[in-house]
């Protein structure tokens, strides 16, 4: 290797492990934030809270509380955490920054274990981490999609490296378990199950066989409980996007655009092990890296989906660049020796260009003083207004103030979206007449709300939620805040 590729080597090397600790420094810079990161944060810990007081989650929807369509396993898994650590949403970052960790650490284990190539499993750990921005900062949030994505790989490392009918079962538990935390890992189990199948009949059928039995029985078991309430929202209300926008969009804009280098790599890696290995090593990681890719694509189909369901996606192009990376350097070693250099120097600006493509700005994730002082105040103000109050996008901050809390909008708007007519038209009535009947002494709205016009004729706006035009905006996901107060008019237009 020449001085410069040495050169590039260790700048590249370097510049990697920048990744995972700029996320870890600014995962642990906003952990105790008190106020949202992510407008949904909100909810997840109105979930949290019902878990923690022993109530049920999937319940019939009214004003009072409307449950997210996701599944319950993070929910849990946070409350468990803040039973230990308190009230608040550190608790609940906390366990998806901790399996965030995992999952890089997964990462780079199933590239080492798969090439014994410790530099590739560093490069592809550090591609990973190395979405943070990419994927909307959702490694540390306090939302279910780190947690997901760990028992996804983890379910991935045991379908490659278990050899027995007994490590079929544990895939299938795995997967289960990714279920049971977010739905689309079950569109996993098509392309985990070829792999099993492919190794023989026995873990073929163990897999498929187990997936089925513990899935069914989990699903039947939380559906009793919740009296068929958990059902109806997890499976029955599935919203579906544009499918010719998606179908362009993801490939385009979600994976080319950031990963584009390492996507490449992916598909010549696969073609270069295939020539070294064989056929069917390079297929069966082929199908391996689509049971992560194939639920992060179907997410896209979602109405409202965001960039945090590409999570999986990220983690499958981790993989498969730590894998070509191992494929390349065994052909680089195979070059006449005046050759090697100038094919190292190209292959290390070709790496180190691939993350330049994934640097982001920390500081811009991080909120500021203003913004927690610009909270504080708005939840003094809250408490000041007639009551009671409604704030649909931010129920949790009506607890902050001592004021009774109510449903979350996004909980109402997938009944409006996706539930059978008179489910819809039930929550509709209710309300549209809570509003008309002006039974709120005061209503704070973001701006969009399904029932606006039916607000800006019963009620008239008193002024601004938050003075300070610059503060109290979330630094992920979509920027809402309480942003108008309306107060009941003399009567409704």
């Amino acid at each position: 290797m020449s001085a410069f590729a040495r050169v590039l080597r260790v700048v590249t090397l370097a510049g990697a492990a920048l990744f995972p600790i700029a996320c870890l420094a600014v995962a642990l810079l906003r952990m105790g934030h008190p106020f949202e990161l992510e407008w949904m944060e909100g909810g997840t810990l109105q979930h949290v809270q019902r878990v923690r007081a022993g109530q049920p989650l999937y319940v019939e929807p009214s004003l009072a509380f409307v449950p997210f369509i996701y599944a319950p396993l993070y929910y849990h898994a946070a409350a468990a955490a803040a039973a230990l650590l308190g009230d608040g949403f550190a608790p609940l970052r906390l366990v998806s920054l901790l399996a965030s960790v995992g999952a890089w650490a997964l990462v780079a284990g199933i590239v080492r274990r798969e090439t014994r190539d410790r530099e590739a499993a560093v490069l592809a750990a550090c591609v990973l981490a190395g979405t943070y921005a990419e994927s909307g900062t959702f490694f540390d949030l306090a939302r279910a999609d780190a947690l997901h994505l760990l028992l996804l790989l983890a379910a991935v490392a045991v379908a490659r490296f278990g050899t027995s009918a007994a490590a079929a079962v544990a895939c299938a538990a795995l997967l289960v378990l990714a279920c049971l935390t977010k739905q689309p890992a079950l569109l996993a189990a098509p392309a985990l199950a070829v792999v099993h199948a492919r190794r023989g009949r026995r873990q073929g059928i163990a897999f498929v066989a187990a997936f089925l039995v513990v899935l069914a029985t989990a699903v039947a078991l939380l559906d009793a409980l919740h009296h068929g309430w958990f059902l109806f929202y997890v499976y029955g209300l599935s919203g579906q996007g544009p499918i010719k926008r998606v179908l362009l969009t993801f490939w385009a804009r979600d994976v080319l655009s950031p990963l584009s280098i390492a996507a490449l790599a992916t598909v010549a890696g696969l073609w270069s092990r295939r020539a070294r290995v064989g056929v069917r090593d390079a297929s069966d990681w082929a199908w391996l890296l689509a049971a992560l890719f194939t639920p992060a694509w179907a997410s896209r189909f979602n109405v409202g989906s965001d960039v945090n369901v590409l999570m999986p996606m990220h983690a499958a192009l981790a993989v498969g660049l730590g894998l070509a990376w191992h494929e390349l350097r065994l052909r680089l070693d195979a070059l006449p020796t005046d050759h090697r250099a100038p094919a190292a120097t190209m292959a290390w600006l070709v790496c180190l260009a691939q993350f330049t493509r994934l640097v982001y700005a920390p500081t811009a994730w991080v909120p500021r003083r203003a913004d927690v002082e610009a909270g504080q105040a708005f939840v003094r103000s809250l408490a000041e207004l007639p009551r009671p109050v409604f704030l649909p996008n931010h129920p949790y901050l009506l607890e902050r103030a001592g004021l009774p809390a109510h449903a979350h909008q996004v909980g109402i708007n997938q009944i409006l979206n996706g539930a059978p007519g008179a489910r819809r038209d039930l929550i509709t009535a209710e309300q549209r007449g809570a509003i008309r009947d002006r039974r709120y002494g005061a209503i704070v709205l973001d701006g969009w709300f399904w029932f606006k016009d039916d607000v800006e004729r019963c009620y008239r706006p008193l002024g601004p939620a938050v003075p300070d035009a610059s503060a109290f905006w979330p630094v992920a996901g979509a920027r809402l805040r309480p942003g108008t107060v309306y107060v009941p008019a003399d009567s409704c237009r």
